[in-house]
């Protein structure tokens, strides 16, 4: 299972691309991924996919979108993959292998680059 959040995100499993419809399901998806081994607070979620003002069913919808994000993330079989979208006690966090998302993948490789001690070490992104 590996997760693309270096441009649009995509979710690919085993070959074939799962699909969350909803565009804020997708920024969840993308928030929580991007705070890798850490909780997001319901508050902090509730605030990025709200820009404005929240409605007062704003908690309540996060609760409905991570279910449905889990409900698809299980179909896929997530879990065999070491995947697991889990509450904590303040909000949401992903556990999944080292280097599922693309982006940890990158900061791998360029913690790697920089530990050679070649001229292009320098670089930092």
């Amino acid at each position: 299972m590996h997760f693309h959040v270096l441009g649009p995100l995509e979710v690919e499993c085993d070959g074939r691309a799962l699909r969350f419809s909803r565009s804020r399901e997708r920024c969840l998806i993308v928030a929580i991924l991007l705070e890798p081994g850490m909780s997001v607070s319901l508050d902090r979620l509730t605030a990025l996919l709200w820009e404005d003002e929240p409605p007062e069913t704003a908690r309540r919808t996060v609760q409905s979108h991570v279910a449905r994000v889990r409900a698809v993330l299980r179909a896929a079989g997530a879990h065999e993959h070491g995947v697991d979208l889990v509450s904590t006690g303040r909000g949401y966090a992903f556990k999944l292998p080292p280097d599922t998302v693309d982006v940890q993948r990158f900061r791998t490789l360029l913690a790697k680059a920089g530990a050679t001690g070649d001229r292009w070490s320098g670089w930092r992104c």
